[in-house]
This record gives C-alpha cells, structure tokens and sequence, in this order.
C-alpha cells in the first residue's frame, strides 16, 4: 500500500510543481506567430473624422442601390459616394465623407 502511494507522489507532485520533465514540443505553433502591424493612422481628424464616421455610417446602413435610387443616379460606387458627399455635406467636409461613404461600400474598415 505504501509503494502505490509512494508512486502516485512521484507522478503527481512533479505534474503539479512544474518540476517533471519539459513537455514535447508540438509539430507546429500552437499560437499564431504573425504579429499585427501598427494601428493606420487616421486619415481625418477633428470635425472631418466625425463626418468622416458619420458617412462611413450611413454608407454602411444604406445599400449602394437604395442611395443611387434616393438621387437619383447610377449605384457606381465612387459615384453614390461623391453624390451623397455633395448632396449632405459642407464643401469643407465632402472629401472625408466621400471617402468615408467608398470605404464603406468597399467593406474596409473605418479609419478616423
């Protein structure tokens, strides 16, 4: 009785104390070895990047189609961008609502 007792300390103390053997190491990474790069920077800042969102935002709940039907227009994607950038924005503002309108018809995701 006292040897298998014996036994199970000499499994079982090594296994919880990390003092055993190094465990093998596996064929291939177990975590993914490619490491992100660095945040982009925003392309807008202050007033420009709110409206930059704001057309991200709208581009995003409204359907290229449902956009071009509303003025009017072809559902090219540059230009339902560039019309819904003219038609709602300052002249101040209307690049970064264009390109906040193209990067969400583009699916990218939103930088400002």
């Amino acid at each position: 009785m006292r040897l298998a007792a014996l036994l199970a300390l000499t499994v079982a103390v090594p296994a919880c104390t990390g003092l055993g053997p190094e465990p093998a190491a596996a064929p291939w990474p177990t975590t993914s070895t490619v490491e992100a790069g660095p945040e982009p920077e925003p392309l807008f800042t202050g007033r420009k990047a709110v409206h930059y969102r704001n057309a991200y935002r709208i581009c995003s709940v409204f359907s290229r189609r449902e956009l071009a039907r509303q003025y009017g227009i072809e559902p090219k994607p540059r230009l339902v961008a560039r019309t819904q950038a003219r038609r709602q924005y300052e002249r101040a503002f209307r690049a970064a609502a264009f390109r906040g309108c193209l990067h969400a018809f583009q699916d990218r995701e939103p930088r400002a």
